[in-house]
């Protein structure tokens, strides 16, 4: 677990560990969707990761500023999908390794 002072993750924390694994895609999740949730995927996005954001996993103060959000991510920044299509796909990449 992370402990995260403003609100994207990257600052001052996720970045260079993200860096020592070598990751390239990140399914994002949390809570203030148009506040810390937005910051963290844009910020991974100017990083140049791959972005994923299960559609179930995330969750804002205004119903209307949550779904702008989605929007936006998903026209511009990443993919927003349904949680259990990010399940299928882990499960599918778990037994093809």
């Amino acid at each position: 677990m992370l402990e995260k002072h403003r609100f994207s993750a990257f600052y001052a924390t996720l970045d260079a560990l993200l860096q020592i694994f070598g990751t390239r895609l990140l399914i994002v999740t949390g809570m203030a969707t148009n506040t810390c949730v937005e910051t963290t995927v844009r910020d991974a996005y100017m990083r140049d990761f791959d972005v994923v954001i299960p559609r179930e996993c995330v969750a804002g103060v205004r119903r209307d500023w949550h779904e702008a959000a989605l929007a936006v991510w998903d026209h511009y920044l990443g993919e927003v999908v349904a949680l259990d299509e990010v399940l299928g796909q882990l499960a599918a990449d778990r037994v093809a390794t």
